[in-house]
C-alpha cells in the first residue's frame, strides 16, 4: 500500500492560528512589491539566471540590478501569492478540494436564489388573489426551480472563465467577474493611522458579501467646499449597478459574461461593521 504523500502548509503560524508576523505589508497590489512592474514568470527567469551571480559594484552603479534585489524580490513575490492563494482557498467550499468545481459555486447559487426569491415574492404579492398561504407553499419549489434552470444555462460560461490577479483588471468603468472576500480585507491601516480606503468606503457605506459579483471601478468624488474643509473621495471597486454605495473587496476577475440587466443589481447587501 502506498503512502499518502505529506502535506506541506504554505505558513505554520497560519496552522497553528497565530497571526501573520509581517501584519499587512503584503496586503497590496503586485505592483507594489520589489520588482512588481515584472510578471512572477519574468522574475522566476530572472532570479534562475542572475540569483547566483557575484555582486559586481561597477555593474550596479551603472543601473543594473544586484542578485540580492532579484533574490529579495523573489522571497516577498513568493509571501505575497502565498497570500493571494489563501484567500481564494478560503471561497472553496469544504469538502470540494481536488473535485472538479461546479459551476459559479455555492455563493453564486445562494445569490441567484436570493434574486428570484425576491422577485417570486413581489409578483405574488402584486396578485390579489394570492394570499400568503400560497406564497408560503409555492415559493420554495419555484425558487427552486428557477435557480436550476440559470444554473444550468450559465454553467458553459463558467468553465471558460479565465481568472486574473487585480493588477490586471480595468479601471475605466467597465463591469467586470470578481471573486470578492471581506474576511480578509485590510480596514485600516495601523501605520499610517488611517482608514485604507477599501475601509472607508466600508464604514460609510455596505460591503458585498464574500462570493462571485460584477463589479466596476469609481465612484470618486470631492466632498466639501466653500467654508467646509475639501477632501477627495477616491475610486475604489463597488458593486455593478449599485450608485456606488456597494463597496467590494475584489481578490480575482474575469470578464464578465453578458447577463440580463435584472442579474446585476444589488441584492444581499452586508452592511458596514
Amino acid at each position: 500500500m502506498t503512502d499518502k504523500p505529506k502535506s506541506t502548509p504554505a505558513a505554520n503560524w497560519r496552522e497553528q492560528g497565530k497571526p501573520d508576523p509581517h501584519g499587512t505589508n503584503y496586503n497590496c497590489e503586485r505592483a507594489a512589491l520589489c520588482l512588481g512592474d515584472m510578471t512572477d514568470d519574468e522574475l522566476a527567469n530572472a532570479v534562475f539566471i542572475h540569483g547566483n551571480e557575484r555582486l559586481d559594484l561597477a555593474a550596479v552603479m551603472a543601473g543594473a540590478t544586484s542578485p540580492i534585489v532579484y533574490l529579495t524580490a523573489a522571497k516577498e513575490r513568493i509571501r505575497w501569492l502565498s497570500r493571494r492563494l489563501e484567500e481564494v482557498r478560503k471561497l472553496v467550499p469544504p469538502g470540494s478540494e481536488g473535485t472538479e468545481p461546479t459551476a459559479y459555486g455555492e455563493e453564486f447559487r445562494k445569490w441567484v436564489e436570493g434574486l428570484f426569491h425576491g422577485i417570486i415574492t413581489q409578483a405574488f404579492r402584486a396578485k390579489r388573489e394570492y394570499s400568503q398561504k400560497d406564497l408560503s407553499y409555492y415559493l420554495p419549489s419555484l425558487v427552486e426551480g428557477y435557480t436550476k434552470t440559470v444554473m444550468k444555462r450559465m454553467e458553459p460560461t463558467a468553465r471558460r472563465l479565465e481568472w486574473k490577479t487585480m493588477d490586471s483588471a480595468p479601471k475605466d468603468g467597465t463591469p467586470i467577474l470578481a471573486l470578492c472576500c471581506h474576511e480578509d480585507s485590510v480596514l485600516f491601516d495601523f501605520a499610517a493611522d488611517k482608514f485604507t480606503v477599501y475601509g472607508m468606503y466600508a464604514e460609510e457605506w455596505c460591503h458585498v458579501p464574500d462570493g462571485m459579483h460584477v463589479i466596476e471601478w469609481g465612484g470618486g468624488s470631492v466632498e466639501g467646499g466653500g467654508e467646509e474643509a475639501v477632501y477627495e473621495m477616491p475610486d475604489w471597486w463597488f458593486l455593478n449597478g449599485g450608485d456606488f454605495e456597494v463597496v467590494a473587496n475584489p481578490v480575482l476577475w474575469a470578464e464578465a459574461p453578458v447577463l440580463p440587466e435584472k442579474f446585476r443589481k444589488p441584492i444581499n447587501e452586508t452592511s458596514g461593521d
